[in-house]
């Protein structure tokens, strides 16, 4: 908190060399987070649950503060300056540490009755996960999220599989990196391989779930994993085309980690100017 009241706090006493007072300020959390109160329920990679970062905020710089979850803010962003623009129903898949999505259906940011639409990482992708309990990571993160990558590459090495990665002596938790992984994959591995098809396996069935509800025009792969995008949205386009009963454009994200702090800029100047939407609605 005290990191991000101070980067806040930086921006805020740059922005004053630019002539215009500042009119507000927009927040991604990775996390479920209650748009009206900005109220940020659980963040695993922050340790934060039940935050009022909105408040808190707003109490240090007596600005308007608006907190959405991260990748609503992608999809904001995607839709405004990405590979969304002209697209009425879009879902934006976030690949990282965590999994979520942001939907914008019929030109509107939809965040559910209890502003948890999108929450992907907790997809059960096949029956051996029922039953358990996902406290904090979800299940489809815990196997195809960066670390549940990683976890997965090293339960193959501590089983005496030959790689490069262990030649590098990258068995160790605290050294194996999922742009190890995803490179060594890139570079012809067979153990990184195998694990990044896993990984795309996982994913397909979830995005396959995304498609079958929504029916979107599109669906854009964004997030940390998108540097390594080449090696997940043919492969998922491979694995759906013919299976579902309409196949949207699937895509990577052009913007990168922009696409949220576009996203966020935008929620803060809607809002400040009385209403937030992508493109109006049909009348």
């Amino acid at each position: 908190m005290k990191r991000l009241i101070g980067l806040v706090e930086e921006l805020h006493q740059a922005s004053k060399s630019f002539g215009p007072p500042v009119r507000g300020v927009g927040i991604g959390a990775p996390s479920i987070v209650t748009f009206e109160e900005g109220t940020v329920v659980w963040a695993p990679s922050l340790g934060w649950r039940n935050l009022p970062l909105k408040a808190r905020l707003e109490e240090a710089f007596n600005l308007p503060v608006f907190v959405e979850n991260e990748v609503n803010l992608i999809a904001l962003g995607e839709s405004w300056r990405g590979n969304g623009q002209g697209v009425r129903n879009l879902a934006c898949i976030s690949l990282g540490a965590g999994i979520g999505a942001g939907i914008v259906l019929d030109g509107q940011l939809y965040r559910g009755s209890h502003d948890a639409a999108g929450e992907v990482g907790y997809i059960i992708p096949n029956q051996s996960c029922l039953g358990g309990v996902y406290n904090g990571y979800g299940c489809l993160e815990s196997l195809a999220g960066s670390m549940g990558i990683v976890r997965r590459a090293l339960a193959r090495l501590s089983d005496g599989e030959s790689s490069a990665l262990g030649k590098l002596g990258s068995i160790d938790p605290l050294h194996l990196t999922v742009e190890m992984v995803l490179s060594a994959a890139r570079e012809g591995d067979s153990l990184a391989q195998s694990i990044l098809s896993e990984t795309v396996d996982y994913l397909s069935i979830a995005i396959a779930n995304l498609i079958c509800i929504l029916d979107p025009d599109r669906v854009v792969i964004s997030g940390d994993l998108a540097e390594f995008g080449d090696l997940f949205v043919q492969p998922i386009r491979s694995r759906l085309e013919g299976a579902l009963p309409q196949m949207p454009d699937i895509v990577l994200s052009e913007l990168g980690t922009d696409a949220a702090v576009l996203g966020a800029l935008a929620i803060a100047l809607f809002k400040t100017e009385g209403g937030i939407f992508v493109h109006k609605a049909h009348a």
